[in-house]
């Protein structure tokens, strides 16, 4: 599409300019907390925000990803992810098998995680309502 045509669609839909502001919105918000929250949050923290954005997003418990994408994900060692999945697994939250990973309690899960979750989570919950 070229730039004139694209332009002409936001003047003449209201609902796509919205819907384009709001996905913008949600967007710079989810880069500026989870900048913020590797910054001030352990690695526990932000895996366990990160399985729940993901686990809401897809809508389903099971998480097929191995722990080289979850360290590239959250920019970290692999054998972090090994070690904190490990605990959590041992803590019966997770279980996880050869690039298959299951949240088995998510209450649990959501006690671990920051209070980022939250601040994500109803961004998100704003923007899909539009």
């Amino acid at each position: 599409m070229k730039k004139h045509e694209f332009e002409r669609e936001l003047e003449r839909a209201e609902g796509l300019r919205q819907l384009l502001m709001a996905y913008s919105e949600e967007h710079i918000t989810q880069v500026s907390q989870r900048a913020a929250c590797s910054i001030l949050h352990r690695m526990e923290q932000r895996l366990a925000v990160w399985l729940l954005m993901l686990i809401d997003r897809l809508d389903s418990d099971v998480i097929e990803i191995t722990q080289e994408r979850m360290a590239q994900h959250l920019g970290v060692r692999r054998a972090d992810v090994t070690l904190v999945a490990g605990e959590l697994q041992g803590r019966g939250i997770i279980s996880y098998n050869r690039g298959s990973l299951r949240v088995v309690n998510r209450q649990a899960l959501e006690t671990v995680a920051c209070e980022c979750y939250g601040t994500l989570a109803r961004e998100g919950q704003q923007t899909a309502s539009i």
